[in-house]
């Protein structure tokens, strides 16, 4: 397989082998594993079976790839901020929360367990 698709050609061609050996995210570290699942599981299935029963692979992967989700969650809270500001719920002073202290990551190691 040159690379995870839902729409798999069944016409093969040399210069589909060569873009197959770019079509993929082994370069991305973050991506490899969740492609190498969702590989395994069409290995198993059947490139049909990449809708069927491996969607939930294949659904991580893409959001791997994409962030959608991500992205969307991110622009909800923006959209909730913008609504307390305009509410007066927050002040142009708190639109955003206080950053940590610099160095405050190793300062919570410093500290005495006891």
């Amino acid at each position: 397989m040159a690379g995870i698709n839902q729409h798999y050609s069944y016409f093969r061609s040399p210069f589909g082998d060569v873009i197959g050996l770019f079509a993929n995210s082994q370069h991305y570290p973050r991506c490899r594993e969740l492609e190498l699942n969702v590989l395994d599981c069409t290995d198993v299935y059947g490139h049909k079976g990449l809708t069927k029963q491996c969607n939930l692979e294949y659904e991580d992967y893409l959001e791997c790839l994409y962030n959608k989700k991500q992205k969307a969650r991110v622009a909800a809270m923006q959209k909730e901020r913008l609504r307390q500001y305009y509410a007066g719920e927050r002040t142009k002073k708190d639109f955003y929360a206080e950053p940590p202290k610099l160095d405050s990551f190793y300062q919570t190691y410093g500290k005495s367990i006891d």
